[in-house]
């Protein structure tokens, strides 16, 4: 199998690849972007974030990036992550709740706090634990949704 070489692409653990943003891009709205397995696919995947980064770059192309409602469980992650908060805490830690944000965005992004219902979020970890598994659902538990309950309404 060949390489190829593209800007924001590495390779962690030997064999996964990830696109990943530049502060700038992160303030930008673009986040880590995890790939799969090295190789065509994955370059494919990578390629397609680069050129999304480039096009917005250099004007060609209006931001894709979403627009919570105001006081939404998005709202609040996208203003936390411009937040000197955000930024004190270690990569790691930030990739962890990039990965958790992952799976909450589609369920509760566009929800306010008070909206989020414990049947509610049953419903949720139930569907995950049947894709996903243990350990993903513990994961986005721990990062996200414990501060989605605790987040100020």
């Amino acid at each position: 199998m060949g390489k190829i070489k593209l800007k924001h692409y590495v390779i962690r653990k030997g064999k996964y690849g990830y696109w990943l943003p530049t502060p700038k891009m992160v303030e930008a709205g673009f986040r880590c972007i995890s790939c799969g397995i090295d190789g065509p696919e994955a370059w494919t995947i990578a390629r397609e974030w680069e050129d999304r980064w480039q096009e917005l770059r250099k004007g060609r192309e209006p931001s894709r990036l979403h627009v919570w409602p105001k006081d939404s469980i998005g709202d609040a992650f996208a203003r936390y992550r411009r937040m000197d908060a955000w930024k004190r805490k270690p990569p790691r830690t930030r990739e962890d709740w990039e990965r958790g944000w992952t799976f909450i965005e589609p369920y509760f992004a566009d929800l306010p706090p008070a909206d989020i219902t414990l049947e509610l979020l049953d419903d949720w970890y139930g569907r995950l634990l049947r894709v996903k598994g243990v350990d993903i659902a513990y994961r986005a538990v721990k990062r996200g949704v414990r501060s989605i309950i605790s987040w100020p309404a």
